[in-house]
């Protein structure tokens, strides 16, 4: 398999130029895509913008694979992804207003998800969705390549940056939860997301009239990839027998966690 190239597209840049984003941001965004007027362009770029991730917790893809590097690549920019993806959950305001309950519930379903979503989100960025090596000892090669498949169809659609933080937010905000205190809560932010992502996409792919369909008809397809296959492929030899759902709630509670760089810390989990 190809090796990553320093010129491509570094996890960093991609994280750094885009972006989580503050409650005051979204809501102003889910008024005016219910409203009689649609959402501008300068309101979503607006909305990408707000709260940038801090540069240090993605490093520079160059780092990463220097010759002789005792680190595999592919899970040091997993840890560090998994890192950003809880850095986003937690600056959601929207999030942070639901009981601990249901932030606890939703972050163990949904992390699998939102994680596949932000490597699609890095791999389409470099465009690196068929050179990424995954084959490991002990995975199944038909679950590499139904892995493989998924980042492809991802790029294949032309996924934007805005369609991403979309589709992760209706990822997260999961309804159908077991567990939930306040399922009408989350069940609104969800749909407050889909009417936002189909106006954006109403306004900005005129002449896709199905393209709206394509794209949540992706999400299903996050669930062929088990939260099995993730743990081996990505941080099996990063923390070991350790189940993840717990490493990341820890991380999540943990401020002090997030300022550190992923693969250290969970080196020292």
């Amino acid at each position: 398999m190809d090796r990553l190239l320093p010129s491509q597209t570094s996890p960093s840049a991609m994280f750094t130029n885009q972006s989580s984003c503050t409650d005051s941001s979204i809501t102003g965004a889910f008024h005016s895509s219910t409203s009689a007027q649609s959402p501008t362009r300068d309101r979503l770029q607006t909305l990408l913008q707000d709260n940038p991730m801090p540069s240090d917790i993605v490093k520079d893809r160059t780092c990463l694979l220097k010759a002789g590097a005792a680190t595999d690549p592919i899970q040091e920019i997993a840890a560090q992804i998994l890192f950003t993806m809880i850095r986003w959950v937690k600056s959601l305001s929207l999030f942070q207003a639901l009981c601990e309950q249901d932030q606890m519930v939703l972050l163990e379903i949904t992390w699998k998800d939102m994680f596949l979503l932000n490597l699609a989100q890095w791999a389409t960025a470099g465009n690196l969705c068929s050179s990424l090596e995954f084959e490991r000892a002990g995975i199944s090669p038909i679950a590499v390549a139904h892995l493989r498949v998924l980042l492809l169809r991802y790029q294949h659609y032309g996924v934007d940056l805005t369609e991403f933080l979309c589709l992760k937010a209706i990822s997260l905000f999961r309804a159908e939860s077991i567990g939930l205190r306040d399922r009408l809560k989350v069940e609104m932010l969800q749909d407050q997301f889909q009417v936002f992502l189909s106006e954006y996409i109403r306004q900005t792919y005129p002449t896709q009239p199905t393209r709206f369909g394509r794209l949540l008809l992706l999400l299903p397809c996050l669930k062929i990839i088990s939260f099995c296959t993730v743990e081996n492929l990505f941080f099996k030899e990063t923390i070991g027998e350790i189940p993840l759902e717990r490493l990341i709630i820890d991380i999540f509670r943990n401020d002090s966690a997030l300022t550190d760089k992923g693969e250290n810390y969970l080196r020292s989990y």
